[in-house]
């Protein structure tokens, strides 16, 4: 019989580090948080994906926040969900008495030093570098503009474009995308509220949602008569369910990788009840914002109302190319 480690819900990490170290499991320190390390994602298996071998698991030791770049799972009970899977001995750890809900309540601030990008003109290299990586996603300077992307070149968001995420006129939280290479995590949010990025006060009636911002911009400038959002994942919070009050027809725009394709699934199960539901039948072979216009309008033809015979086919396709 093997070992049960029970492992208390009020678990505090504060000494993950030790615990790793005493069981030979390696790990990475984040160059951008102290309070942040990174370990071989022990859930990309179980999710499709092949064994991790690039610490694409980041663990945060303030928040308690995880998520994996690879395989995309993500949970607030990082730490304790980690402990857990990895069976590490509870004993090294202390305990705190602050709840999962006081946590989520914290607010998070504003980092002053971000600056709007299209206002900044001391032409310093970072700032012409980060409007020469914008240009080649295909941001104009009016995109640029319209969509508020902000810049910084010291603190938390150093040496990344910051996408604010607007509901009813308040920034509810920041996506930071990194413009250098081997810069860790790629993508760096603000914890708590998870909302739709570019979804307006009052959307029109019909709303493609596809997971990142940089997609959602290349699928908006094909779909110029459609609101265009992100998840910002690939799942979706009753918060996103909420801002799209008003809207009859969602298409829902899946990425290829096998996450991608089951997460839509789940989506789509939350939103139809409310929603008239659809996904393209030809499903993507790339990433939208690697897709040539005439490719998005060949998949767009393809929409099809979801259905148990959308489903069973995402989830063969996710399937066959999970074993690749």
């Amino acid at each position: 019989m093997g070992v049960v480690i029970v492992v208390p819900d009020d678990l505090n990490i504060g000494s993950l580090r030790d615990s790793l170290r005493i069981r030979g499991i390696y790990f990475e320190e984040s160059t951008s948080d102290r309070n942040e390390i990174r370990i071989c994602c022990p859930f990309c298996v179980e999710r499709g994906e092949r064994p991790d071998e690039r610490f694409r698991l980041g663990i945060n030791v303030r928040t308690g926040q995880a998520h994996c770049f690879n395989c995309g799972w993500s949970s607030r009970k990082g730490p304790l969900m980690v402990v857990r899977k990895l069976k590490l001995d509870p004993a090294t750890f202390s305990f705190q008495s602050a709840s999962d809900k006081e946590e989520e309540e914290k607010k998070w601030e504003f980092p002053r030093e971000l600056f709007r990008l299209d206002r900044h003109w001391n032409d310093s290299v970072w700032t012409r570098r980060a409007r020469t990586y914008l240009g080649a996603r295909g941001l104009s300077l009016d995109m640029i503009r319209r969509k508020g992307v902000l810049f910084t070149e010291t603190g938390k968001f150093r040496y990344r474009v910051v996408f604010p995420v607007v509901v009813k006129g308040e920034i509810v939280g920041l996506v930071g995308r990194s413009i250098t290479e081997g810069q860790e995590p790629r993508y760096l949010n603000t914890p708590g509220l998870r909302a739709i990025w570019n979804i307006e006060s009052n959307p029109k009636k019909i709303v493609v949602l596809c997971e990142g911002i940089f997609k959602a911009l290349a699928l908006e400038g094909v779909f110029e008569a459609m609101t265009v959002g992100a998840l910002l994942g690939h799942s979706i919070t009753e918060t996103q369910i909420e801002q799209l009050k008003g809207v009859e027809n969602v298409i829902l725009w899946p990425d290829p990788d096998p996450v991608g394709l089951k997460g839509m699934i789940k989506v789509a199960y939350k939103l139809k009840p409310v929603f008239n539901v659809v996904l393209p039948a030809q499903i993507p072979v790339r990433q939208a914002d690697e897709m040539e216009p005439i490719e998005v309008l060949r998949v767009f033809k393809s929409l099809r109302p979801f259905s148990e015979a959308l489903k069973c086919q995402y989830e063969f396709k996710a399937l066959k190319r999970g074993n690749k």
